[in-house]
């Protein structure tokens, strides 16, 4: 395995300009599209509660430890400018309405990935400009996400997620904001809009305001480039919301070098190997992914070396 392969002339005249050349890192070419997101995990919960049972489980929004998302939704009902007569018919619905939507707001769930930095790459020499393009090579993911760079990173397909999420759950890019821009925001139940169109239809609307204003964060997470899936299903007795997946939707596995657990790197490798799902090793010292089969073809070559090696 050559790590000082000499660059090409080309290779450093794209450097020059900002751009890399994802060969130099060992990377493969499907990584680098924009239908590939990535969910940071802890071992465990990779490997017993996602891969084994094909299932991402939904997080309760309100438990976040993020002030800004966890905070509860503000109901404003409005009568105004409707006739006494009309005022006691539409009461009811407008206090229907508002309910519900307290529920569901405030029961919100939300499954988070990261893209690809779509914003660092160059569509006239189709390379990326910078590593920090990769979705999975976000420091910041692995420690607070991937149990402190010993989990896992799984990436998936984002339109296989986008067809399972269809007509069950809304799904979004987060838009990144100043923190005076994330006040508190009041959903509106307006009893004239209910007259004019229908509750059913005044509901949907609220509804898209609500997953807009879900799918904003802080402009200190941008690095983060995240992908959002949100349920506002009404759940009944606090029920786990999940999408269901197979396999094929999942497009590679990724570890760090020297920080995952033996017997977890062991696991891994096997769920891998079985289920032929690509595995990369992250080299975080030397800026460098490796595919787990040329590290076992490596391994398997040394050890047989050693075993001629004994024999004399």
């Amino acid at each position: 395995m050559n790590r000082h392969r000499l660059i090409t002339k080309e290779e450093l005249e794209m450097n020059a300009k900002g751009l890399i050349s994802p060969n130099d890192y060992n990377i493969p070419d499907f990584l680098s599209g924009d239908d590939i997101i990535y969910h940071f995990t802890k071992f465990d919960t990779a490997i017993c509660k996602i891969l084994n049972k094909k299932r991402l489980r939904f997080s309760d929004r309100k438990k976040s430890y993020d002030p800004i998302e966890s905070k509860r939704a503000l109901i404003s009902r409005s009568l105004s400018g409707i006739l006494p007569e009309y005022q006691k018919i539409l009461e009811n619905d407008v206090e229907k309405l508002a309910n519900y939507i307290t529920k569901t707001v405030n029961d919100c769930k939300q499954l988070c990935f990261c893209l690809n930095n779509m914003e660092l790459f160059n569509p006239f020499k189709n390379l990326p400009i910078s590593l920090s393009y990769y979705g999975f090579l976000k420091s910041r993911m692995w420690d607070q996400y991937a149990d402190r760079y010993q989990g896992v990173c799984i990436a998936f397909s984002k339109s296989g997620i986008e067809k399972l999420s269809e007509n069950k759950f809304y799904f979004d890019k987060i838009k990144y904001l100043e923190l005076n821009k994330l006040k508190n925001y009041i959903i509106s139940i307006v009893g004239s809009e209910i007259l004019e169109i229908g509750a059913e239809k005044h509901l949907k609307n609220v509804e898209k305001i609500v997953q807009q204003q879900f799918c904003l964060k802080h402009t200190d997470y941008e690095g983060e480039c995240e992908w959002r899936v949100l349920s506002l299903q009404e759940n009944k007795n606090d029920e786990d919301t999940f999408i269901d997946f197979e396999l094929n939707d999942v497009k590679a596995l990724f570890y760090s070098k020297n920080c995952i657990q033996k017997y977890d790197l062991i696991e891994l490798r096997e769920f891998s190997m079985q289920n032929k799902i690509p595995l990369y090793e992250i080299d975080w010292e030397n800026s460098r992914l490796e595919d787990h089969k040329k590290i076992d073809t490596l391994v398997k070559m040394l050890n047989e070396k050693l075993k001629k090696d004994e024999s004399f």
